[in-house]
């Protein structure tokens, strides 16, 4: 199995280890095989999942091996990263080689939610007028009625920099609004999305949270794609299907993030599905491979032969899950 510094410095830090010096190709814990007491008088046992498929050593005791032996040593089950998506974005924040990750005083940023826009509208039968008359005709064509666009608080700008735009709010397993996604409804001009961001801030972004996570359920069937109206719409259908335990997850994109990544993990997820767009399928296996290496679980792809998930109905999405191969890991060159 392949492992990520990222995805380490998640797990071992959740399990009680004390994280040595990371860097972007190791890190290091106080050696575990060392016979010191004290934790400061132990040698530093180095980890470095990118030589030989994954190795440990420490320079005291001269214990080495491969880090699923470590893990095991520690008693650590790879996937026991069990946090909210918050603390996964404050801990992935803390990779000290990431510059970007932090301020002047080399301490961690804070990463900031991000308020809806003070134009934000909830779209609902009052305020179905005007633009919002137009932004609801827009969602009735992709096939979404007024229990989706409650269930998802759904609404619009009329005015200022968002204008004509629908508001998705993006939740994390708490179900708390940490940031949103703009999508136009009048025009076909582009961008056809807008993603927010606080200038000079380090704000919580696109690739640090999943669409749908709120609605997860731990140790259930998790199918990935691509956008919210994906998620919305594959969750109509598991309910048509009768699939309780089954959910969707949006990227905002055909890329998956290591955060994205620890959460999966987290979650002790029986099954894994990648179903991203048809003209995506590279990118489809790309994420699964990565997610191959990460997870305690089956990960499958799906390929659409047209189109994105939301085109097509229940019993041929079941049919599509039905046929998906399993994923292939990722070989680093």
């Amino acid at each position: 199995m392949r492992f990520e510094v990222e995805n380490l410095l998640e797990l071992l830090e959740t399990n009680g280890q004390t994280v040595l010096t990371p860097t972007q190709d190791d890190l290091a814990i106080h050696c575990p095989f060392c016979p010191e007491s004290d934790p400061d008088l132990k040698g530093k046992c180095y980890i470095s999942p990118s030589k030989y498929m994954g190795i440990y050593h420490c320079f005291r005791c001269h214990a080495s091996g491969p880090i699923a032996s470590l893990l095991r040593r520690l008693g650590i089950a790879y996937g026991n990263v069990v946090v909210s998506t918050e603390k996964l974005v404050e801990r992935a924040a803390k990779l000290a080689t990431l510059k970007k990750f932090r301020g002047k005083d080399g301490l961690p940023r804070k990463m900031l939610s991000i308020e809806l826009p003070e134009d934000y509208i909830r779209l609902t039968k009052e305020s179905c007028t005007g633009t919002g008359a137009i932004a609801y005709r827009w969602l009735r064509r992709r096939g979404l009625g007024w229990k989706s666009i409650r269930e998802w608080k759904i609404g619009f700008c009329a005015r200022g920099f968002f204008a004509q735009h629908l508001i998705l709010p993006v939740m994390d397993q708490k179900g708390k609004v940490v940031t949103f996604q703009a999508r136009r409804f009048i025009g076909t001009f582009e961008p056809k999305s807008r993603n927010p961001k606080i200038p000079g801030e380090f704000t919580v972004s696109k690739t640090d949270v999943m669409y749908g996570i709120h609605r997860a359920v731990r140790g259930g069937c998790a199918v990935i794609v691509e956008g919210p109206f994906d998620v919305i719409h594959l969750a109509k259908v598991f309910g048509e299907l009768g699939l309780e335990n089954f959910f969707a997850l949006g990227l905002f994109g055909h890329e998956v993030g290591p955060v994205q990544i620890a959460t999966l993990a987290s979650m002790g997820l029986e099954k894994i599905w990648v179903m991203l767009d048809s003209d995506a399928i590279p990118e489809a296996w790309s994420v699964g491979g990565k997610i191959l290496r990460s997870v305690d679980c089956p990960v499958y792809i799906s390929e659409l032969q047209k189109g994105d998930p939301d085109d097509h109905p229940a019993r041929k999405i079941g049919k599509i899950l039905l046929d998906s191969p399993l994923a292939r890991p990722v070989i680093r060159a």
